[in-house]
């Protein structure tokens, strides 16, 4: 409740905090209902332990939500994305008659009693399904090489990732542990205190693994990237790159580029580094352009303008003129040798040289 309060604070107020703190409201009703069960609410109030199946059937979907506005910044509310509340929207439906009618004590009303009992069987086992369904889709989105990457430049973020896919494996245990439940013949009196116990700690284990990494990671509450590429400039919209695919493709990239050096290439174009590193064009600029925060021109001449340093320092080049170190760094032309080390250094090539040699 201490979290849902903080994440309440206008600071904090952004769409992967409100996920979040509808998450944590989920685990706080389901626990406060297991609690008020147990202190023999459920005989005469069983209406109330109706909304359950609905406020569990949040959780699935809500956290692959959480998981994909961290990871891509945004959701489409598209029929797409609607879809995952279909199952929901019908458990809302079923819902209204035990609101409505079921005002007596349980054990008055013998057709009430089967409709709930149904209802939370069937729902128990579609909640089930859902938590293995989607944390395992969490879990293996996690495993991308894109998180991993992502994981390398930024540790903070790779902390919280690191605490969401335990949660999610919990959750695949939690949701197989009821399956079994339900279709081995468990869901009995005699043993499901039992499980209802497990089911708190399980809930209990995840509220507090969410909390401890927030707490303890406090930029996840506090810094909002989705304007910002890893370079900490103006991110330019339209970008079609999940955040994990452009990590991916822009480690491919810079990694190439210092290895097989196609920046020596005075005709360099964008098809023929998208061919030697086997993506699209497409691709190599969206990368170069959203991510890195450069056109395709300036992130070439960068790697040439290092190459001509290098070269500077190089003892067997001493003899060389500006210009040949130039076109031996992939410059095409002296004007664009000229202007391209200018704009980055604030120096000619020349002024460069005489203050390193």
């Amino acid at each position: 409740i201490g979290l849902i309060l903080i994440l309440a604070k206008k600071e904090h107020r952004n769409l992967p905090n409100l996920i979040f703190a509808i998450l944590m409201v989920n685990l706080t009703i389901f626990n406060s209902l297991t609690l008020f069960k147990n202190i023999g609410w459920f005989e005469s109030y069983p209406y109330l332990f109706a909304i359950r199946v609905p406020n569990e059937l949040l959780f699935g979907p809500f956290l692959y939500m959480y998981f994909m506005q961290l990871a891509k910044r945004r959701i489409d509310f598209s029929l797409k994305f609607f879809s995952h509340l279909y199952i929901l929207g019908l458990s809302l439906l079923l819902v209204i008659p035990l609101l409505i009618f079921y005002k007596t004590p349980f054990g008055h009303n013998p057709w009430m009693d089967r409709y709930f009992e149904y209802y939370q069987l069937i729902g128990t086992e579609i909640v089930s399904i859902q938590f293995v369904v989607y944390s395992f889709i969490v879990y293996t989105r996690l495993k991308k090489k894109g998180f991993m990457e992502l994981a390398k430049e930024h540790p903070v973020w790779s902390a919280h990732f690191r605490y969401i896919r335990l949660i999610s494996i919990l959750l695949i245990v939690h949701g197989l542990t009821r399956l079994l439940e339900v279709n081995l013949g468990l869901y009995h009196a005699s043993f499901q205190k039992y499980f209802e116990f497990g089911n708190v700690l399980i809930y209990s284990a995840v509220g507090l693994i969410f909390t401890y990494s927030l707490i303890s990671n406090p930029v996840v509450l506090h810094y909002d990237t989705s304007l910002f590429n890893l370079s900490g400039k103006k991110k330019k919209e339209g970008t079609s790159l999940e955040k994990e695919e452009a990590l991916y493709y822009m480690s491919k990239l810079n990694k190439h580029m210092e290895l097989a050096r196609p920046y020596l290439n005075p005709d360099l174009s964008v098809q023929e580094l998208a061919e030697q590193v086997k993506l699209t064009a497409r691709i190599i600029s969206e990368v170069v352009n959203n991510v890195i925060g450069q056109n395709f021109n300036d992130y070439i001449n960068n790697y040439r303008i290092e190459e001509y340093k290098r070269l500077c320092a190089d003892a067997s080049k001493a003899h060389y003129t500006v210009l040949a170190l130039g076109y031996e760094a992939g410059f095409k032309s002296k004007t664009t040798f000229n202007t391209a080390f200018k704009k980055f250094t604030g120096k000619t090539p020349s002024e460069y040289r005489k203050a390193t040699s």
